[in-house]
């Protein structure tokens, strides 16, 4: 899957149209333009496009998780955004697993654990993949071997 945004501060989204509540989300995924500001990743518990939660990753090493609620981003670290050297930097391939389990959403990058969040607010919802160019004015990425796995807490 490719998805291109073409004007800074937007972000765009796939999703499926199967209702999952606990479950497993793997995707390998590779910005195309090197240097490109953007972030790229995952997202469960879709209620509709202005409630969700999101699992990303930047070309430059950062991370969070968070959720997308009555339209407004809410990172779940005070610090909004953590850098970690699990990920791959620029346009290499990075291999982004969330889990979204009861009420724990965690984050990992190429098989390490980069972090973990609680929260209530969805408990089902659709699937897919995000992307979102920040001061860019264009961020593409290619999304390959999405698989989602129903989860046994």
């Amino acid at each position: 899957y490719h998805i291109t945004v073409d004007q800074p501060n937007q972000t765009f989204w796939a999703n499926t149209q199967r209702d999952d509540d606990d479950i497993s989300l793997y995707v390998d995924a590779r910005p195309v333009l090197s240097g490109a500001n953007g972030y790229y990743g995952l997202l469960c518990r879709f209620q509709d496009d202005q409630n969700f939660y999101y699992f990303v990753v930047q070309p430059n090493g950062d991370y969070t998780i968070g959720k997308f609620k009555d339209g407004e981003f809410q990172s779940f670290f005070a610090e909004g955004w953590r850098t970690s050297d699990a990920i791959e930097q620029g346009d290499r391939t990075n291999h982004i697993k969330a889990d979204c389990l009861g009420n724990t959403l965690r984050l990992y990058a190429n098989g390490i654990l980069l972090g973990e969040a609680t929260d209530s607010d969805f408990s089902s919802g659709f699937s897919g993949m995000i992307a979102a160019a920040l001061d860019s004015p264009r961020f593409e990425v290619v999304f390959n071997n999405f698989l989602i796995t129903a989860s046994a807490q």
